[in-house]
């Protein structure tokens, strides 16, 4: 799977990045505590501000994850560690003692760069 760049961003796979993160979870999850729909709806999203988010509908099952392309096109290292922090927030769904403890555990992303400043 390449990296997404400036011009490679749409061909990035992210439900593909999706499998694999929640695989991960899953393999590392001793007591098999976590569940994940085996597959979710992953987008790019232009007007995004935040590098990414998870709309949960009222049951906290995942409609879908956006991803914000210019932010990733800056920092594309991040990626696999804001899906992390994304999927997390199915069990989590919010920025609690256990979000932090499990994304520090699953090696997700806390907090994402601030973009607005890097425009000037």
């Amino acid at each position: 799977m390449r990296e997404p760049s400036k011009h490679c961003w749409k061909s990035y796979d992210l439900i593909a990045l999706y499998k694999k993160t929640i695989k991960k979870i899953q393999k590392e999850d001793k007591l098999q505590r976590f569940y994940f729909p085996p597959e979710v709806n992953c987008y790019w999203n232009t007007k995004l501000k935040a590098a990414a988010r998870i709309i949960l509908n009222g049951d906290n099952e995942p409609q879908r994850i956006e991803f914000n392309p210019t932010y990733f096109a800056l920092f594309p290292q991040d990626l696999e560690k804001v899906m992390i922090h994304e999927v997390l927030h199915i069990k989590f769904p919010n920025h609690g003692a256990s979000f932090k403890l499990h994304c520090k555990i699953y090696g997700g992303l806390l907090y994402s760069k601030n973009i607005e400043r890097r425009k000037s």
